[in-house]
C-alpha cells in the first residue's frame, strides 16, 4: 500500500482533471465517508482503566486517605529537606 502522503498527492492531482460538477460529487463522497466514519467510532467500546488494580494489595489498607496523607507528607518533607552541595 502507498505511503499516506503519497497517496494524498495523487488525489489531488487526479482532482484538478475533474470538472466542477464531478469536484462537487467527489466532495459529496469524501463527507459521507468521514460521517460514516465517525459512526464507526462510536461504536467502538470506550477505553476504561476500571480495575487496573484490583487484587494489587490496595483493597487490604483499612484508611487509604490516612495512607495518602501520610506518603505525601513524607515525601514533601524529603523533598524539602534535600541538601545540594
Amino acid at each position: 500500500m502507498e505511503h499516506k502522503t503519497t497517496i494524498y498527492q495523487n488525489i489531488i492531482t487526479d482532482l484538478s482533471d475533474l470538472s466542477e460538477n464531478k469536484l462537487e460529487k467527489v466532495h459529496t463522497f469524501i463527507k459521507f465517508l468521514l460521517y460514516k466514519n465517525k459512526e464507526t467510532d462510536k461504536k467502538k467500546e470506550p477505553k476504561t482503566l476500571n480495575g487496573i488494580w484490583k487484587n494489587i494489595g490496595f483493597e487490604k489498607i483499612l484508611d487509604i486517605n490516612a495512607e495518602i496523607k501520610t506518603l505525601r507528607k513524607e515525601t514533601s518533607d524529603n523533598i524539602l529537606n534535600r541538601t545540594f552541595e
